[in-house]
């Protein structure tokens, strides 16, 4: 009877620990910053794909590997979106993804969690720590980070002015896992 349940537990450890399905209709990165400082862009990445593994009851044991797809980048004014594939802002054609590879997950005092990786945009791979929180509807799980990142710290539009378009990008992550 032991071994039995001894057999169960480790099933349940296991099928819990493993990687989760991103959902990739529901997953999104939003994100807006100034523009000649009176109005906010506010614009979306869709496309999240990659290897998650993510258990509430043990965080440390995390681990979180994604990307969006570049050309998925949208304001809702085609011209601008166009621009922004171009060399001097995400130079899509040669760097079409941006991606997170986490390093630790920690549980954090106010009841989220914190996500320290690698964020790695064009050419440029900085460290970062990523909180998130973790809500559950329905089958599945929704991991929501908030993470403010200075588009010049990777090659983003450097030679477009602060006037035009602000350095500081807030950035809202929606991963759903099924």
């Amino acid at each position: 009877m032991k071994k039995v349940q001894a057999l169960l537990l480790a099933a349940f450890i296991s099928f819990s620990l493993q990687a989760q399905e991103i959902d990739k209709q529901a997953s999104k990165v939003e994100f807006e910053l100034t523009n000649m400082l009176i109005n906010t862009v506010k614009g979306t990445f869709k496309g999240m794909q990659g290897d998650i593994s993510f258990n509430n009851d043990d965080p440390t044991s995390a681990s979180f590997y994604a990307t969006v797809d570049v050309a998925t980048f949208k304001t809702g004014i085609k011209k601008r979106d166009e621009d922004m594939m171009k060399e001097k802002y995400f130079f899509e054609e040669k760097y079409p993804y941006i991606s997170f590879r986490s390093e630790q997950v920690i549980k954090a005092d106010a009841g989220g969690y914190v996500a320290i990786g690698k964020l790695t945009i064009k050419d440029v791979t900085r460290s970062v720590n990523i909180p998130f929180t973790v809500t559950t509807k329905d089958q599945f799980t929704v991991l929501t980070g908030k993470i403010t990142i200075n588009r010049k710290d990777y090659n983003i539009g450097n030679n477009t002015g602060n006037m035009k378009m602000g350095e500081d990008v807030d950035v809202t992550i929606t991963c759903v896992l099924r």
